[in-house]
């Protein structure tokens, strides 16, 4: 039995899926860093590393 859905790759390898997977995960980690350092967290990761 054939499949109905075909996978759509773009210019990189991925299927669409794939590639808005990894583009909103990049999204949500730059919203998570700006958040962390609005509380200074990595101002003090970095004092607790010297």
């Amino acid at each position: 039995m054939r499949s109905r859905f075909i996978s759509n790759l773009t210019p990189c390898g991925r299927s669409t899926r794939e590639l808005l997977w990894e583009v909103g995960g990049s999204f949500a980690g730059f919203g998570l860093a700006d958040l962390l350092s609005r509380d200074e967290f990595f101002a003090v990761e970095a004092i607790r590393l010297f």
